[in-house]
């Protein structure tokens, strides 16, 4: 998880859950609260990169 400050919203906390052995993004979540639902949300959520 890291968080970061975007001028017009405040602060934005962004969940990252990685294949440590691909080395791919398996899920992600953006929210501007850093809640625990968060967490369980990325991983289990499948997102397509492109």
């Amino acid at each position: 998880m890291t968080k970061f400050y975007i001028n017009s919203f405040g602060w934005v906390y962004l969940v990252v859950v990685l294949d440590w052995y691909t080395k791919k993004v398996v899920g992600y979540k953006l929210n501007l609260r850093s809640k625990a639902i968060n967490w369980i949300d990325a991983l289990n959520k499948e997102n397509k990169l492109v």
